[in-house]
């Protein structure tokens, strides 16, 4: 019955309502309930939901998308691998980048983007071309991820599209660069950031560093975020904890490799109590930046990585008093406490017994 009263319904409400289911199990349950359905459902709406591509044969997967909108629109998620899929970087003349850009202009449905950009230049990938593509013509995208390498230096403003985004929720940003090539400008990152408050996760990686993070990210502003990592970036610690301050909805704060403009200077020193309301798990493996974490004493903290011997070596009473002030509400401490045998983390399991410690050289 339910069938019949969806198939008698307009085809182009009938369209609305499946485009608002996003999950394929939930696609193919409805597909399985009918015949009709089932025709109507697998393979148009099922089978482009997500696409992976990891194959170097795509261009007639981008044809046929170019070529019918209404398949073009069932896509959701959609990632890329660009040297594998490609096979060879192509110019942004060629066919295949063509057919790319003309089916990504059919996707209105696209939530999720994301390509990975290697083995080639930038301006040969036409990755400008893609980004305006997406921005155009995917109003509801929301998750956006970017791999970059660049092997030669890059004259124009290759990342210009960014800041024109609004909007996104979830956002991914790798680049890596040959050690002849300079870093380019952070600037159009920033300005994106600056214009997508809807932000809920944040990753900002850099292959070498150290990528230098304006003093302006004070005034960034995220009412829920809930992720961010850091790579190979350095800062002010006053920007920096300002920036902390200001987004109190942070669940998990990820720091690797990062450090502070000011040579000797801790990165997380400025911190103060009550400044990670909601932070639940923390990883800074830079420095002893993570007793300034549990020095702040963040309530609601579970759990803690990167916790090095050397600590308790060098600093083992404020070590020990960093941990206590988190200890009514940590579950996990990961770090290399156990690697030297001398016994810090026998140490900290008879301090607190209810602590599950996990020691690893990775930690």
């Amino acid at each position: 019955m339910a069938c019949a009263s969806l198939l008698s319904l307009p085809d182009e409400l009938t369209g609305e309502i499946i485009d608002a289911i996003p999950s394929p199990s939930d696609i193919l349950s409805l597909a399985l309930t009918c015949r009709s359905l089932e025709q109507l459902l697998i393979p148009s709406v099922l089978n482009y939901r997500h696409i992976t591509l990891g194959v170097t044969k795509s261009l007639p997967l981008w044809l046929d998308l170019a070529r019918s909108p209404g398949l073009a629109r069932n896509v959701r998620h959609l990632e890329v691998d660009y040297a594998t899929f490609f096979g060879e970087p192509e110019e942004p003349e060629s066919e295949t980048y063509a057919a790319f850009c003309r089916a990504l202009r059919g996707m209105s449905g696209l939530l999720k983007f994301g390509c990975n950009y290697t083995d080639g230049t930038v301006t040969s990938m036409g990755l400008g071309g893609v980004l305006e593509a997406i921005r155009i013509s995917c109003p509801h995208l929301n998750n956006l991820g970017l791999a970059v390498k660049l092997e030669d230096a890059v004259e124009d403003d290759w990342d210009a599209e960014l800041p024109k985004f609004r909007n996104i929720e979830t956002f991914y940003y790798y680049l890596e660069l040959f050690p002849t090539v300079d870093y380019p400008s952070f600037g159009n990152v920033l300005r994106f950031l600056f214009n997508n408050p809807s932000l809920v996760s944040i990753q900002l990686h850099f292959h070498d560093g150290p990528q230098p993070l304006e003093d302006s990210i004070v005034s960034l502003h995220f009412p829920n975020l809930e992720m961010f990592t850091l790579t190979h970036v350095t800062f002010t610690s006053p920007a920096f904890c300002s920036f902390l301050r200001l987004n109190n909805s942070l669940v998990s704060l990820h720091l690797y490799s990062c450090s502070c403009l000011s040579p000797g200077t801790p990165m997380l020193d400025s911190l103060r109590v009550g400044d990670l309301p909601n932070l639940r798990n923390c990883w800074v493996d830079s420095d002893n930046s993570w007793m300034y974490v549990c020095e702040a004493k963040p309530p609601l903290l579970r759990s803690l990585g990167r916790v090095r011997a050397h600590h308790f070596s060098h600093q083992g009473k404020r070590a020990f008093e960093a941990i206590r002030a988190v200890s009514g509400s940590l579950e996990l401490l990961r770090g290399s406490l156990g690697l030297q045998r001398r016994g810090y983390k026998e140490a900290v399991i008879a301090a607190f017994p209810s602590l599950e410690v996990v020691c690893s050289a990775q930690y």
